[in-house]
């Protein structure tokens, strides 16, 4: 049985724990279901509580705790609701890295774009084109993958101009894309996008390997369609200045 010198803070009973947050990481980390006092935690939730109460300790949260009147000890609904918080956002971190990972490893094989990008845990990862302010893009949400060029160089009017010079080439590039692409000015926001995208859901694993060959392949006809008419374009940035 566990210490009952309780390292955690019953919120409707004024028992407060003695315990540091190094010696709660250590009770919580055992797998031995606890009984504190006259009050219990079941056994089915021992396991969601004690992964919930890890994931505040490492946010240096004190658990907070309400018994029932069954005598089961639940998380209070705040302290609960940050945990459920902390601990999706946590599973979505892993899922976008091993996601990324996956397909820098087809994107390397097609291409040398992203030889030196490191797979991250937001839902975009972005390489460099040779042009300030102007990146290929991947991202994938649960609605969407997509693969773009976004144009963001600091100056609003400066990247509307740098859309404007593709557009105008807009043929040329789709021809050499092989397909059209969608074309977002984006007049209310600084930035512009040109991108290609189709639904998807990155956190269902029956739908990345097909997501990963559109993006892949998207991303590689991307980069040869664009590199002449960026380079040509930051030439004429290069003379204005």
């Amino acid at each position: 049985m566990k210490d009952l010198n309780v390292p955690f803070i019953i919120t409707d009973s004024n028992q407060y724990g003695e315990a540091s947050l190094e010696e709660m990481h250590t009770w919580w980390s055992d797998n031995e279901v606890p009984i504190v006092g006259e009050w219990q935690f079941a056994v089915e939730r021992w396991e969601e509580a004690r992964e919930q109460v890890l994931l505040m300790l490492e946010r240096d949260l004190v658990p907070a705790f309400v018994h029932r009147q069954d005598g089961e000890l639940v998380l209070a609904e705040k302290a609960q609701d940050e945990a459920v918080e902390a601990t999706d956002k946590k599973k979505r971190h892993i899922i976008r890295r091993k996601f990324w990972t996956q397909l820098i490893l087809e994107m390397n094989n097609r291409s040398n774009l992203y030889q030196n990008i490191s797979p991250g845990i937001a839902s975009w990862i972005s390489a460099g084109s040779g042009m300030r302010g102007v990146g290929f893009n991947f991202g994938a949400t649960k609605t969407y993958g997509r693969a773009e060029v976004y144009i963001d160089r600091g100056n609003s009017d400066e990247n509307k101009w740098v859309f404007d010079q593709l557009l105008e080439q807009r043929s040329v590039i789709e021809n050499a894309f092989g397909g059209s692409l969608v074309w977002e000015r984006l007049d209310q926001k600084s930035g512009c996008r040109i991108k290609a995208e189709e639904p998807g859901n990155i956190y269902d694993p029956d739908q990345c390997p097909s997501m990963i060959e559109f993006m892949v392949d998207a991303m590689s006809r991307m980069e040869l369609a664009f590199r002449g008419p960026l380079d040509e374009i930051n030439r004429k940035l290069r003379t204005k200045s």
